[in-house]
């Protein structure tokens, strides 16, 4: 409940100040952005030590991407650690300041070894809490195409059904089937094909289907609860013979 709850509030929060920079943006960057650009140079430049020393005790990192990550005090480090090991590349520019320039609000662009082409640069909002020199709190949201894109590439795989004996199965092609085990086959219960557009997941039933008629559509909300545990909410169901569960939750299956 408290991550969900600082989910809302650090989205809602990024989302606000993005959309009121320009309103909110003062003429000169403030002297405390001074402590963005060095925080963003020695991610460039790889400087693992004096970034430690850049945060307060109980500085708070948070980034929605494919999921809500928020991490607290030293436990920040690794992550951020690992972004440097990854190769990773800043760019910030200012959008806005406010609370006296306690509060950076930037549009960042960050390259990372090995990405792919749809996710580079990787394009976000973030905002800086700053105290003088130290900083307080990052948060980042990715830009919400860039966030869909890690949706549909996450979503390809075998899913196991909590609190059923059934799975789902997408492939990168936008083949879709639903099935449980007979035995030591496969019997699939409902297929078709399917397209993502946005967060959301549009199945059209084709002849395997045994529980509809080819050409009923499902429409699911994706939400990633975890990179290996999505939730699934029916947002219409034209099936009539379908069970009538509107949630699932699923869980990846690792070969």
């Amino acid at each position: 409940m408290v991550m969900a709850r600082n989910w809302i509030v650090g989205v809602a929060l990024v989302v606000f100040l993005a959309v009121h920079a320009s309103a909110l943006a003062e003429e000169q960057a403030p002297p405390q952005f001074a402590a963005v650009e060095r925080f963003v140079a020695m991610v460039n430049d790889g400087a693992k030590a004096p970034l430690r020393l850049m945060f307060s005790r109980g500085v708070t990192y948070a980034e929605h991407a494919l999921v809500w990550r928020e991490e607290h005090g030293t436990a920040t480090l690794p992550g951020l650690y690992a972004l440097i090991d990854a190769g990773a590349r800043l760019e910030v520019e200012l959008q806005a300041a406010v609370s006296g320039g306690d509060v950076i609000i930037t549009r960042e662009r960050t390259w990372v070894d090995g990405s792919v082409d749809a996710l580079t640069p990787l394009r976000s909002t973030g905002v800086y809490v700053v105290d003088g020199d130290r900083i307080l709190s990052i948060t980042r949201v990715l830009d919400a195409d860039q966030r869909h894109a890690l949706m549909r590439e996450a979503l390809v795989g075998t899913w196991d059904v909590e609190f059923e004996p059934t799975w789902l199965e997408h492939d990168a092609e936008g083949g879709f089937s639903y099935w449980h085990m007979e035995g030591s086959e496969r019997a699939v219960i409902d297929s078709g094909r399917s397209t993502i557009e946005g967060d959301l997941w549009t199945i059209v039933r084709d002849e395997g289907t045994l529980v509809c008629d080819p050409g009923d559509v499902i429409v699911f909300r994706l939400r990633f609860a975890t990179p290996d545990i999505m939730v699934l909410s029916v947002v219409e169901d034209t099936c009539r013979r379908w069970s009538g569960i509107t949630d699932y939750r699923v869980h990846r299956v690792v070969d």
